[in-house]
This record gives C-alpha cells, structure tokens and sequence, in this order.
C-alpha cells in the first residue's frame, strides 16, 4: 500500500543467449540466435526460449539478399523513431537495454550497393504484431479484451518498404517509404452481443503509409 515503505522486486531472471554463424566461401553465410529467459515476473514464474533471428545471406556481384527471421531497425532515429515500423517490439520486457524489446519477423530483404549510394527493399509477407502489456491491468466491468484483429497471411496483406541510402565521410542519410500494416496495433472498441459485457476491447492492425527521412 503508498502507507508502507517497503521493497518490492518487480521482475528478477537470468538470461543467456546461443549465437551460431556459418559461412560457406563467398556464396553467403547465415546466422541463428536463441536467447533462454527464466525467472520472475509480473507475479509468476517466467521460463521461455525466444528464436531471436534465423537467416541466411547470399551475395550476387552489387546485390545482397536475406531470407528469414530478421530484426530490422528501420532509421537512424534512437528512442523515439517515427520510421522504425517494420520489425515487432515486446513491450513486456523489461530491460536497459531497448535493443532487447526488438522481436523478429519473416521477410525478405535486399541490397544494391553502388557507393556512395545504397538501395535497400524488403517484402514482409506475414505480418507480425508487437506485444502489448493488454493482460496487466483489469477492465472495468461490462468491458472484456477481444480476439485480435490482424490480417490473413495473403499477398494483398503483405508489407513493402524501400530506402535509398547515401553514405559519404561528411554525410549519412537516407529517404525511406513503407506501405503496410503496422506492427504496432491500434485499438479498436464494440458493442458485444452478450448481456454481461458491453464493450469489447480488440488490437488492431492498420494498413499505413509512412515517407520518412534522416
């Protein structure tokens, strides 16, 4: 209660990561990382395996291409970043470090490199929402968290972005468009059927339009 004055351990755990990397001659390379989570949290026992990233590279003369499980950190931009809506974050943990909230999705992702100038496209066919702390707090009465509304794994549902990068010994930066459903979902509200609840709470994902630049 605010009356005492005592400590209270929110999350306590320990985690270890496995990082593999292989590579074969100059056809390519690939690279997996699992991280192992187990402890204390929000309450409960936590004890969780997360494949982080699980890709391969392969490089054709100035072109670079990644297929796989992949964390992209769209923009320059550190905390907040307008652009960076192309990877899932997991808003649940709690970490220093902000690069550990960033989740993996599957994509495809490609390079043209022609210095000083660098094109990059990515195509994600699946979209993957971000985790929202939706189960911490209670509903007032009359009101629940519905199914979520996210879009069929369908060509038409599917994420495309592309940048074109410049960098020179005085100057980095890039122009960027993305055209996709948003990792990370709005919240949409209605009326329920039932008598014992009135409004229903449910993530959603909208389809956005984002030109960005730094």
């Amino acid at each position: 209660s605010p009356e005492q004055d005592d400590a209270e351990t929110k999350s306590s755990y320990a985690e270890s990561s496995l990082k593999i990397r292989v590579r074969q001659q100059d056809l390519g390379d690939g690279f997996v990382e699992i991280r192992f989570r187990r402890g204390h949290e929000f309450g409960g026992e936590v004890s969780e395996v997360n494949l982080r990233e699980a890709y391969v590279n392969t490089y054709v003369g100035k072109f670079d291409f990644r297929f796989g499980h992949q964390i992209v950190v769209w923009g320059r931009a550190d905390g907040f970043n307008p652009t960076d809506n192309i990877t899932p974050k997991n808003f649940l943990i709690r970490s220093p470090d902000e690069d550990d909230k960033r989740e993996g999705a599957f994509l495809v992702r490609s390079f043209f490199n022609a210095q000083p100038v660098r094109l990059e496209a990515i195509w994600t066919p699946v979209y993957t929402a971000s985790v929202l702390p939706t189960d911490i707090a209670p509903l007032p009465p009359g009101m629940r968290i519905g199914k979520p509304d996210f879009p069929d794994a369908k060509f038409e549902n599917s994420s495309f972005a592309i940048k074109c990068n410049i960098e020179l010994a005085s100057l980095d930066g890039s122009v960027s468009y993305f055209n996709g459903y948003n990792p990370f979902p709005g919240v949409d509200a209605t009326e329920s059927d039932e008598t014992s609840v009135g409004i229903e709470i449910t993530q959603k994902a909208y389809r956005v339009h984002v030109l960005g630049a730094d």
